[in-house]
């Protein structure tokens, strides 16, 4: 396994593929490609690689994206089983 260094301005070059990503997903190519779009256009921490691998600019960033989204997700799950009780 290889593990990730959490640092500021700590770059990360994944060893997939976009397309490995789009397949593992279960996305069409087209599909795949106009999400990548929307992703890439919306979060510049985020790179392709020459060799079209996935690379994260910046780790520190990716983690505390990560962790507010998640946060997000389950404020969100919350208020959904709170109507559902209801």
């Amino acid at each position: 396994k290889n593990r990730l260094t959490i640092k500021p301005k700590e770059s990360f070059k994944l060893n997939f593929s976009v397309e490995d990503l789009i397949k593992f997903l279960g996305y069409t190519p087209d599909e795949g490609k106009k999400y990548l779009k929307a992703v890439l256009d919306s979060d510049k921490n985020i790179t392709i690689s020459e060799d079209g691998k996935i690379i994260v600019n910046d780790t520190e960033k990716l983690l505390k994206d990560l962790t507010f989204y998640k946060k997000k997700l389950l404020m969100e799950l919350k208020i959904q089983i709170s109507r559902q009780q209801k």
